[in-house]
């Protein structure tokens, strides 16, 4: 019976991408044209747009990789790491992402995903404010645990992680919650023995968010961001330390522009229509409720056993904000990107301009140190009985553990299960980084090269190219564009 193997690593290619190429030729227009306005761009947000740059390109640096056998060399780049929009950034930490929580944290128990959508003002709040998003999450996570603990047994808890989605799916800014919870409790008086919960039905549903949308506006009005008149302008910190990063973040969760010939307008879309329904407390389908702007959806669940479904499940909320093969290009130059399924109302693509394009890349970068994974109940990390309820090791291998512990000094072993990324790049991306492509044999690390002179000189010897893309200059009449 013959074995079936994974295809080798192919070096990816950014600066052939339609997103790279408009990030090149645009960058130093759109930071102009703010210069040239009187505003700027917070430090973090610029440093990613340049980051993103150098992110998978050779001449910025890379690996060397060595065959065992045919001793053929391997090169791959080093990456950007950052959060906001790199599409390969995004996929390796959806991946490692998914890995961690399968292998170490989710319990073989079944799991219920809670996704919550939140009024537009509160999307741009819990963007611009990294305190009222931590305090909302809180508050949320508690509505939905309280309906699983046992009200008769006070030591009862039920646990779930909260991915916090930024991105919508016409690249607009839309902060949203997706929970994985535990579909049950832990009674911790019997050594954190895990109960089963009942299922939600679409009257709880409605219940929840009936109930999440009465004390998160109480919470709202209490801490100011809903005053009477309703008109009044809450304060806004963000706005008076970035007025251009908090405009950008604005405009986009309202699907409008904020800097340019086109500031305030409408993005522009295609499709049969425009628009959005009103809010109307009903019921929308199955275990999904609707009222006053927040929406909750209960249907998506996975078995115990069902480990795949589970890491496919996490992957997708942990999945990058942008897709390059749905972006194109119009005949007049605008971007257009292809939304993954139609809206009812027949909108099929979002169209912008190079620099509208950078405009709302800039709202996908999130604010610095903001935790985009949340973790609650028994699996927050300081929660009483997270290692008994963690699947990473056994009780004797968790033992073993704290007794290596004691005898080393200055070394703290981890208590979790660590997957290479060429185990990754195999398990999630079917990909096979560590077999070489000409023998078969296994690749080996040699170095790590980062000085320039070195990595002009081993290119010219390998034939690839050792200059960086161009990146064109600032063009100010590039405004009148759109």
């Amino acid at each position: 019976m013959s074995v079936h193997k994974l295809p080798s690593y192919q070096r990816r290619r950014p600066e052939e991408t339609l997103l790279y190429k408009t990030v090149a030729t645009h960058l130093n227009t759109f930071l102009a044209n703010l210069a040239e306005e009187g505003k700027s761009l917070p430090k973090h947000v610029e440093k990613e747009l340049w980051a993103f740059l150098e992110c998978g390109v050779l001449a910025y640096g890379f690996v060397r990789l060595k065959c065992t056998g045919c001793k053929s060399e391997q090169f791959v780049a080093f990456s950007c790491k950052k959060r906001g929009f790199c599409p390969s950034c995004g996929g390796k930490r959806m991946a490692q992402t998914a890995a961690h929580l399968v292998d170490n944290i989710l319990p073989r128990v079944k799991i219920r995903q809670y996704v919550l959508s939140v009024p537009i003002p509160l999307r741009y709040w819990m963007a611009s404010n990294k305190k009222l998003l931590t305090s909302v999450h809180r508050l949320v996570a508690s509505i939905i645990e309280g309906f699983y603990i046992n009200q008769q047994a006070p030591s009862s808890r039920s646990g779930s992680i909260a991915f916090v989605q930024r991105f919508g799916a016409a690249l607009n800014l839309n902060v949203h919650f997706h929970l994985l919870h535990l579909e049950g409790y832990y009674d911790t008086t019997t050594r954190a023995k895990f109960q089963k919960g009942r299922a939600p039905t679409n009257q709880d549903i409605q219940n929840l968010v009936n109930e999440i949308s009465t004390r998160l506006v109480k919470f709202l009005r209490k801490r100011g961001y809903l005053k009477d008149p309703p008109d009044e302008r809450p304060t806004d910190p963000l706005f008076e330390q970035d007025p251009t990063y908090a405009s950008c973040l604005s405009a986009s969760v309202r699907h409008r522009i904020a800097l340019g010939e086109r500031e305030g307008k409408q993005v522009r879309f295609i499709g049969s229509g425009f628009g959005y329904e009103g809010d109307t407390p009903e019921l929308k389908g199955k275990l999904c409720a609707m009222v006053n702007g927040f929406s909750l959806h209960a249907a998506v669940v996975i078995p115990k056993h069902r480990r795949d479904q589970l890491e496919r499940l996490i992957s997708y909320t942990a999945r990058p904000s942008i897709c390059t093969d749905r972006m194109s290009l119009t005949p007049r130059g605008d971007i257009q990107y292809e939304l993954k399924k139609a809206w009812r109302n027949g909108v099929t693509h979002v169209v912008l301009s190079p620099l509208e394009l950078i405009e709302k890349l800039c709202a996908l970068v999130p604010l610095p140190n903001l935790h985009l994974v949340r973790y609650c109940g028994v699996l927050a990390p300081n929660a009483k009985f997270r290692k008994q309820v963690i699947p990473g090791f056994t009780r004797a291998e968790l033992k073993q553990k704290e007794k290596d512990k004691q005898n080393v000094s200055n070394e703290t072993p981890s208590l979790f299960k660590k997957s290479s990324w060429a185990k990754l790049l195999s398990r999630v991306f079917q990909i096979d980084i560590a077999t070489c492509k000409h023998c078969k044999s296994e690749m080996t690390l040699i170095s790590a090269i980062k000085d320039p002179i070195v990595i002009k000189k081993i290119l010219d010897h390998c034939g690839l190219n050792p200059i960086p893309p161009p990146i064109a200059p600032a063009r100010f009449q590039a405004r009148l564009i759109g």
